[in-house]
């Protein structure tokens, strides 16, 4: 693949030594998540992206008991919010959203992931909050190492995995600059689903923006972490909101008998 046009030295893609196994990209997934969704944060904050999030179906921004009422009734219901209002609600104050969005390494560098204050959440939307992409599952990683890599495991770049939302395609176009600009990002791939020129049909009418990077820092360095490519789709919230379950499920038919 061509992310592995690097010279062999730490921090950078070893060419002598491609992943072989999916047991290490899933454990280096598994590490590298909370630090790029740390990152995932900051670009929402800079670029005006939009979170999925959910959040009692009747919250109230009054007292604290009726909140307290709202969620131990199970009314909930997912929205793509800012993550300014996201933190509000979650962290409880702009002090505590900016502590979370800004907060970085003096030992290591780059941005480290704060467990109480910005990824108690997860991908059960049933606790609450931002609602992150899983890991890939291992069925499907093995499916399309199958179907289109014909068994090389390090092509797989789509493992650790998340989307970002925007109202204007204005707002897409700055989160891409922020990505190219920040040190920390090296872009391995940016697929643009969203021109004229792109049969939207190879991929049943979706469309996004689709960017394949490594985070390269002390941190990730330190953990080995810094050579995993990882997957970032930028969305607008148009498209977003007119997808579904029984939509994707179609999607998947078409995928299989497309064989990919």
């Amino acid at each position: 693949p061509k992310y592995y046009q690097f010279e062999s030295f730490q921090g950078s893609v070893d060419p002598k030594r491609p992943v072989t196994s999916l047991d290490q990209i899933y454990l280096q997934a598994a590490v590298l998540s909370p630090f790029f969704r740390a990152y995932i944060l900051r670009l929402a904050s800079r670029c005006n992206g939009l979170l999925k999030f959910c959040r009692p179906a009747m919250l109230s921004h009054g007292k604290s008991e009726d909140r307290d009422l709202e969620e131990a009734m199970g009314a909930w219901k997912t929205t793509y919010e800012s993550w300014r209002v996201v933190g509000d609600w979650h962290c409880g104050s702009d002090a505590q959203m900016a502590t979370a969005t800004s907060r970085s390494s003096s030992s290591h560098g780059g941005i480290t992931a704060d467990k109480k204050s910005l990824l108690s959440v997860d991908n059960d939307a049933a606790a609450g909050g931002v609602v992150w992409a899983a890991l890939k599952s291992l069925e499907r990683a093995t499916e399309k190492v199958l179907r289109n890599y014909k068994g090389d495991v390090s092509r797989l770049t789509d493992v650790c995995r998340d989307t970002l939302v925007f109202e204007t395609s204005g707002d897409i176009a700055a989160c891409i600059q922020a990505i190219l600009d920040d040190p920390h990002f090296v872009v391995v791939q940016i697929k643009n689903r969203m021109t004229k020129d792109y049969d939207s049909q190879s991929t049943a009418g979706y469309r996004n923006v689709l960017i394949n990077l490594r985070i390269v820092s002390e941190t990730t360095t330190y953990f080995g972490v810094d050579t995993h490519v990882a997957e970032l789709q930028l969305v607008l919230l148009s498209v977003m909101m007119i997808k579904s379950a029984k939509g994707h499920h179609r999607y998947i038919q078409f995928r299989n008998v497309r064989g990919e």
